[in-house]
């Protein structure tokens, strides 16, 4: 009678605890060899592990002990060829090991003969359990892709944020406890004024337990910025996936590592390659970028590594880049009109906000009057408390009420004014701003300008067609103002509120 060993395996641990598939797997064992006149030595259970690769304990346990009782076992019993490798490779890397021990494999799903058709039969079952694995990996990471392109996070959620799903899919969402910590930590970071150890001790005092070198990792995450950086794509994150710290923040924590001890940035944040992380292939993929020696002097190129004949002169990308920003130079002329249309469409929309504000306003110029009134009367004895209070209190609720009337105005004509005149100044300079900017600064204007990448074309020119208002400002730039004096377009409005962002960013 011949002696053999059982391997059992489930991938997914709720498979091992929850259902009966590791049970199901072993009394077939126990079935087949009885059958096959085996006797079954010992059974190794593989509980929740991949078989994408042998790197497996138990089946490490399993190929140890046959080999330790070489002569003495001569079949290794498997459920079905997939439960042992998943990997055509790995296969026969496993069976040929077990054959130098003079040890058969026996499938009890699958037959397998030691005869030219049985062996080719052992192949072909081999591979399509490999083809099976791939394929559905292959799905799993197209589902990923698309979810990041949505601006979803599909991972564990970082410190500060909590894994949530929104209409049955997965994203994350600022922890509400967690969250304001790892903001005060990297403000602290980027003041100067806290080391990393510090930090870090700080953190534990709130419960978040991390290493220096795991607080850096933090600290260089852009997932922070709202940022995904996943399979060569840059993708601004959709709501309830929102920054917990602004690029001026993130930025400023970069280089307080830099002037510290600590390690280096990591190679994205290139001071040689300043557009590394925000010039993306016509594929989707991120460029890289590297050295290239020649015969007498060092050659800079970004390329993407996915696409062939992507191999772009730093240089004569960069002095792309330098045009592209020209072409957001605002004329005066340009400015002057954009500056009229958005006043015009702001004094339009707000004029009726504006007056209730300013009624609002004396309804709690006369309401805390009253109010101060009635304290004199309770003071004099004219009126008892009970009413006094109620009276009090009564004013109190509307004045609360009117406040946020008479302040729902956002800004005053002036702001608006400085603002728009600080937005359209700095874009007709962006050029030698960027220049003559460090990386950080060049970091913060790109991350801005294109949050989720500027597409770099075959033909040597950049696609912004994801970001309606640059194109917008583009065509006025060349002389199409329609999109900023059609009063009721909404371009004036966003053009608005991106003036906004580089006032507050910037200024």
């Amino acid at each position: 009678m011949e002696t053999a060993v059982a391997y059992c395996r489930v991938s997914d641990p709720r498979q091992a605890d929850e259902g009966n598939s590791l049970a199901t797997q072993e009394k077939q064992a126990h079935e087949y060899a009885q059958k096959s006149g085996y006797h079954l030595d010992r059974v190794f259970i593989e509980r929740g592990e991949s078989a994408k690769t042998d790197d497996r304990h138990v089946l490490k346990e399993m190929l140890s002990y046959c080999q330790k009782n070489k002569g003495r076992i001569q079949v290794v019993i498997i459920p079905k060829i997939d439960r042992l490798a998943r990997n055509r490779d790995d296969y026969g890397t496993l069976k040929a090991f077990l054959s130098r021990l003079q040890i058969r494999l026996d499938s009890i799903g699958e037959r397998i003969e030691d005869t030219p058709v049985g062996r080719f039969t052992e192949s072909i079952l081999a591979s399509v359990a490999q083809f099976d694995n791939e394929i559905r990996a292959e799905r799993c990471k197209g589902g990923m892709v698309e979810a990041v392109r949505e601006g979803r996070w599909m991972w564990l959620a970082p410190k500060g944020y909590r894994n949530v799903r929104i209409n049955g899919k997965a994203n994350i969402a600022p922890d509400e406890h967690l969250g304001p910590i790892m903001t005060k930590a990297f403000e602290r970071i980027a003041s100067g004024s806290h080391s990393s150890q510090s930090v870090c001790n700080w953190l534990q005092a709130y419960g978040v337990r991390v290493t220096q070198s795991r607080l850096h990792e933090i600290l260089r995450n852009k997932v922070y910025l709202g940022v995904i950086e996943a399979f060569g794509i840059i993708q601004k994150g959709s709501p309830p996936f929102v920054p917990l710290v602004s690029p001026e923040t993130f930025f400023r924590a970069q280089e307080a590592l830099k002037r510290g001890t600590e390690a280096r940035t990591y190679d994205w944040d290139n001071p040689d390659f300043p557009l590394r992380g925000t010039l993306v292939c016509e594929c989707g993929r991120l460029h890289t970028a590297c050295w290239s020696q020649g015969r007498s002097a060092r050659y800079g190129y970004y390329r993407c590594m996915a696409c062939m004949r992507t191999n772009w002169p730093r240089d004569d990308v960069e002095t792309a880049f330098l045009s592209e920003l020209g072409y957001l130079r605002f004329t005066q002329d340009y400015a002057n009109q954009v500056r009229e249309a958005i006043l015009s469409q702001w004094r339009e929309r707000f004029k009726e906000e504006k007056d209730e504000a300013e009624r609002a306003r004396k309804e709690i110029e006369e309401m805390t009057s009253l109010q101060g009134k009635i304290v004199l009367k309770l003071a004099e004895g004219v009126i008892p408390d009970n009413v006094a209070k109620q009276q009090i209190d009564q004013l109190g609720r509307k004045i609360a009420a009117l406040a946020e009337k008479k302040d729902s105005v956002p800004s005053s004509e002036e702001e608006l004014t400085k603002t728009i005149e600080f937005g359209t100044a700095f874009l007709s300079e962006m050029r030698p701003y960027w220049t003559q900017s460090l990386l950080p600064e060049k970091k913060k204007l790109q991350l801005f300008l294109f949050p989720s990448g500027l597409v770099y074309r075959h033909n040597r020119t950049f696609r912004t067609a994801d970001y309606p208002v640059l194109e917008g400002i583009k065509a006025g730039s060349h002389g199409d103002i329609s999109d900023v004096v059609d009063p009721n377009g909404e371009f004036p409005n966003r053009l608005l509120q991106f003036l906004k962002g580089l006032y507050e960013r910037f200024s």
